[in-house]
């Protein structure tokens, strides 16, 4: 600097404000003034006299800041610029989704998978330096607060640093799958073109007759915050796999924290089928349960997941199924709900002339038919491996339902687990650990 005007006592040079780099905007509202030998001796005993080696740190950081603050508007834009890049490139997902008709398996929908992909990395990246950039801008602002505090100085307030909300806070809600289902054997289409599975390969084999044919018009994907009580409840379909169980528990003691808290990791992850019983046709084979159908019977199937966060990967869900439930999604008092018991009850039902359901009390119809060779073999794996339990039970002559649950459920990070590719307000697009890609939209509000 010019103009040197002497050595403070504690050593520091002394400069005049004139001769001092200045940021634009208004100086400081105090200016030093010539004093003598006896009143500089007492310069530290006066706080609204600034001493010019304050103001050497002072203005140094003014311009930090300054830089700082050009640094963050950069990095804003180029966040920006991004986001509309992935708005054009996840639109384009979708109408190649439309185009293949919802099969994630065409190699043109992977194509466009594989250019949205990265884009999510890129844009955790620049959110990680627009967070540190922010860090720094903050804690340079409050020591400049403090040094414009001290000697009554003007100052203007940094803006507050953006949430370090992690990558996956926006994934609760209800989601609706716009991918076609990924069940084995599909066994065609039906005049609605919805696909056709069997009942046993939709439940893991849980459910009879495991050959009745059901077409899927919907699957939803609810995902919500767990809350800490489900771990001291009795809910039979809350388990958790051996692996997983300490980490859970830790988890389910912390006090469930404000939206979007990144240290709340527990979530449900059910899957809810919308689907309906087929009428009989020449194709289901003379054996069939559908044989009695005359016209759509619609039910529910849910099967109960959970999903935890994979400390080594933000963007992983480890994922796990703790049970299922089919329910009839007709009136209880129509004569539909009727077939529904005959095909699943153990209650004997005939068609009378008008087409009405007539129940007959003189005598029981047998439970549903045997399990196959195959089929007896996976239940009897699932019972071993995962605890199964209440596939036998039947259904509940009352309400329809019927229900089963794993006590043992398998699962682990690195094991079972899905991945989010692409997530924002209204899409998600993830990745299961066999390479399967889903597709969801959002239904509602978040919290809805």
């Amino acid at each position: 600097f010019k103009s040197r005007r002497g050595i403070h006592p504690d050593g520091a040079f002394s400069y005049s404000l004139s001769s001092m780099p200045r940021q634009d905007g208004p100086p400081p509202t105090c200016k030093p003034a010539k004093e003598s030998q006896t009143q500089q001796k007492k310069w530290y005993q006066r706080p609204t006299k600034i001493p010019s080696f304050e103001y050497e740190l002072y203005y140094g950081l003014q311009s930090k800041v300054a830089s700082l603050h050009a640094q963050r508007q950069d990095i804003k834009n180029s966040l920006t610029d991004l986001d509309k890049k992935t708005k054009t490139q996840r639109s384009e997902l979708l109408r190649t989704l439309a185009t293949c008709g919802g099969d994630a398996k065409d190699p043109t929908f992977a194509r466009a998978v594989e250019k949205l992909e990265p884009l999510r990395a890129e844009r955790t990246g620049i959110v990680k330096d627009l967070v540190e950039v922010s860090r720094m801008l903050t804690r340079g602002g409050d020591e400049l607060e403090e040094l414009a505090s001290t000697y009554s100085l003007s100052y203007m307030p940094c803006p507050p640093t953006p949430s370090s909300a992690t990558s996956t806070s926006q994934i609760e809600g209800q989601w609706f799958t716009l991918t076609k289902p990924t069940y084995l054997d599909c066994l065609g289409f039906n005049d609605d073109g919805n696909p056709m599975y069997t009942l046993g390969r939709m439940s893991f084999e849980m459910f009879r007759p495991g050959n009745l044919v059901l077409s899927i018009e919907a699957v939803f994907n609810p995902m919500e915050q767990v809350m800490a009580a489900i771990g001291d409840s009795k809910d039979d379909q809350f388990a958790v796999p051996k692996t997983l169980q300490e980490e859970v528990q830790r988890i389910l003691k912390i006090t469930p924290a404000a939206e979007g808290d990144p240290k709340v990791v527990l979530r449900t992850y059910n899957i809810v089928t919308a689907f309906v019983i087929e009428p009989h046709s020449p194709s289901f084979g003379p054996s069939s349960p559908n044989s009695i159908v005359r016209s759509p019977i619609r039910g529910i199937m849910t099967t109960y997941g959970y999903a935890l966060s994979d400390p080594d990967n933000p963007d992983r869900l480890s994922v796990w199924f703790t049970g299922g439930k089919v329910e009839c999604g007709e009136s209880k008092r129509s004569p539909k709900f009727q077939v529904w018991k005959r095909i699943f009850g153990t209650t004997t039902a005939t068609t009378g002339g008008g087409g009405e359901v007539v129940t007959s009390k003189k005598k029981k119809r047998p439970s549903p038919q045997r399990r196959t060779m195959r089929e007896g073999m996976m239940v009897g794996a699932a019972r071993l491996l995962m605890g199964a339990q209440g596939y036998n039970d039947g259904m509940d002559e009352k309400s329809g339902d019927m229900s089963y649950t794993f006590s043992r459920p398998v699962g682990g990070h690195g094991k079972v687990y899905v991945e989010v590719l692409h997530l924002d307000e209204q899409t998600r697009v993830m990745r299961g650990h066999a390479g399967t890609l889903y597709v969801f939209t959002r239904v509602g509000g978040k919290k809805k």
